[in-house]
């Protein structure tokens, strides 16, 4: 404890470094807020910012600067300004009474003798009295150690008495993060996977590895489903698969939000096409597969060939984006239907590529158009123009 706190002698002004930081940031969120009120956005996400996020911030930050304030000032005061100055005398008289044991030990171990009128040899009064004195010495240095010693024992408790006296946030951070789209979906950004480049979600009961977006696959859906920009829901949409999913990958890498409107029109689509330039065609299944889990892994969207309803009759294929797969996926070799978790043009909902009908989903699979599999992804001038390094 004397080691450490010896050389903290700052750390009162360090603590009160913090509080003021504290209340800076408490003053910025306040701002923002008054922003956000005198604003006239009325963008996704408006209404979480002013009735849960900010106000929930807010609320924790107060008992964040009750917690510095009252617990940690206390703390640093108590252990400054109250344990070290004990310990500094126990150090003091701990190296004293180490002498005066030292001492005792070498005056014990040589005795002084005297020759008494009889002529006989005995031990020196004079001698008994100064080892008695220096054995009282011993005493007395070890009866103060003992005493500094229970007085900093005593001031270490009534530290770390201190924890239970720090108030837990009331709104759990990481909720402050979630945001969800239906009963069956859940998501918590920054619980992460894949050095950052995936994060979790739950779907129907079950955890999936979703590709870490700039706008992540559940705040996405929920953007199509407010939009109606998917193909059941808008005849301009139709028959336009390809590019529907492709505005879907680009919009999520690119952290944009196209209109329906845009979507729909035929003379709009180069930018995004470019953009999903790159991909893979190969009637090799499993050197697809192993790109798709390449391009997810990397927190890169695809999109995908896969059976339409009526594929066995025609021929006939359907597009949709990828964005993860199930939890259980250790490699490429995991990856099928049942796996492969997709959001899909035609309702814009996510799902599983096999997920039942009657389970909202359209029992699909991979589809080799031609014999060969194939998926569009980020082409290289659009990860040059994301920052992200193929």
């Amino acid at each position: 404890y004397y080691d450490t706190l010896s050389g903290l002698t700052s750390i009162s002004s360090e603590a009160s470094s913090i509080l003021s930081s504290v209340e800076s940031a408490k003053s910025d969120i306040s701002k923002l807020n008054s922003s956000i009120d005198d604003s006239k956005w009325s963008e996704m996400g408006i209404n979480e910012l002013k009735t849960n996020m900010l106000p929930s911030l807010l609320e924790n930050h107060d008992i964040f600067t009750q917690n510095i304030n009252n617990t940690l000032k206390n703390i640093v005061d108590k252990s400054i300004n109250g344990l070290l100055p004990v310990l500094t005398n126990l150090k003091s008289e701990d190296e004293k009474y180490e002498t005066l044991k030292s001492e005792y030990e070498t005056l014990k171990n040589n005795p002084v003798y005297e020759t008494d009128a009889d002529g006989n040899k005995k031990i020196s009064s004079e001698y008994q009295t100064k080892l008695s004195d220096k054995e009282k010495e011993v005493e007395e240095s070890k009866k103060k150690c003992e005493e500094y010693k229970k007085e900093c024992d005593d001031l270490v408790n009534e530290i770390k008495s201190y924890d239970s006296k720090i108030d837990d946030f009331k709104v759990d951070i990481s909720t402050l993060f979630t945001t969800s789209s239906s009963d069956d979906l859940s998501i918590t950004v920054g619980q992460s996977i894949e050095d950052g480049k995936m994060i979790e979600i739950e779907f129907r009961g079950k955890k999936y590895y979703v590709a870490n977006t700039k706008i992540n696959v559940v705040d996405y859906e929920k953007y199509i489903q407010e939009t109606g920009a998917y193909q059941n829901n808008d005849p301009k949409l139709d028959r336009r698969c390809s590019t529907i999913a492709a505005y879907y990958a680009v919009d999520m890498m690119k952290g944009t939000f196209t209109p329906r409107s845009v979507m729909g029109d035929t003379h709009a689509k180069t930018g995004v096409c470019i953009r999903m330039g790159g991909g893979l065609s190969t009637p090799n299944k499993d050197e697809f597969l192993n790109y798709l889990y390449n391009e997810i892994t990397s927190g890169r969207l695809m999109t995908l060939n896969v059976t339409q309803r009526n594929t066995p009759v025609n021929g006939s294929r359907h597009v949709v984006t990828v964005v993860g797969f199930d939890s259980s996926v250790k490699g490429p070799e995991d990856l099928n239907a049942d796996t492969i978790l997709v959001l899909d043009c035609v309702d814009g909902k996510i799902q599983t590529l096999s997920q039942r009908r009657s389970e909202g989903g359209h029992e699909r699979d991979l589809f080799a158009s031609g014999g060969k599999y194939f998926g569009h992804s980020a082409a290289d001038s659009f990860l040059e123009e994301l920052g992200i390094t193929a």
